[in-house]
């Protein structure tokens, strides 16, 4: 029980983390660059996909 909780929080803050960052870093590059708000969609999409590659990659070790 508890490593399945320990791989849902991992996958969980992984994923999470790696959508957030990527969404605000296109946040600040369309704030600094004012291009408001395609660097925040292209970001949010890039962090989407490579959640998505983390957990494809993921599931081929386990």
């Amino acid at each position: 029980m508890k490593k399945a909780l320990a791989i849902a929080l991992q996958l969980g803050f992984a994923i999470g983390g790696m959508i957030t960052v990527s969404t605000l870093l296109g946040l600040w590059l369309d704030g600094l660059l004012k291009s408001t708000p395609w660097l925040t969609i292209i970001g949010c999409l890039l962090g989407v996909a490579s959640a998505f590659k983390y957990l494809i990659d993921w599931t081929r070790e386990n």
